[in-house]
């Protein structure tokens, strides 16, 4: 989606001596390409096993990074193990690109704040570049024997 705004003229003034006078007078064109979008991954797991969960919660939707295309993604996402009524909550910042023939992944990722129990430290939710389908693809990991539900919500910048 394009935004294309108006041109308009500016005139720009400064103080002298205690009276203004226009200095210059620009024209201003702007142009917005690509507002934000947003996409939100979700699912549930009962084990320890990394499971990769979908788009808007789906079996198999996952987001295309289109040829020649390099995104930017920042955005938050949580852990919760249901039994136990604890959280872990994350932060990303994402930078994925398709030269052609491959996805390439360069991904900040940071947790912003861990719950201190000990429990979830080696619960996860990390992005990768999926290869086969040309993707981004989002994997999670919980505890043997707990039920946990997970959702993350990226934004392209």
């Amino acid at each position: 989606m394009k935004i294309r705004g108006k041109s308009k003229s500016i005139n720009y003034k400064r103080q002298v001596l205690g009276g203004l006078r226009p200095l210059s007078s620009v024209s201003v064109t702007t142009e917005i390409q690509n507002i934000s979008s947003q996409f939100e991954w979700y699912g549930t797991t009962s084990d320890d096993t990394e499971t990769e969960i979908f788009l808007n919660g789906s079996a198999d939707e996952r987001l295309i990074i289109q040829d020649g295309e390099t995104s930017i993604f920042t955005g938050d996402g949580y852990a919760y193990d249901i039994d136990n009524e604890l959280y872990k909550l994350f932060s990303f910042s994402i930078i994925i690109e398709r030269d052609g023939s491959t996805t390439a992944v360069k991904l900040y990722e940071n947790v912003v704040k861990g719950i201190p129990d000990s429990s979830l430290t080696t619960c996860y939710i990390q992005f990768r570049a999926d290869d086969t389908n040309e993707a981004l693809a989002c994997y999670v990991k919980g505890l043997a024997g707990t039920n946990f539900s997970y959702r993350v919500v990226l934004n392209k910048v």
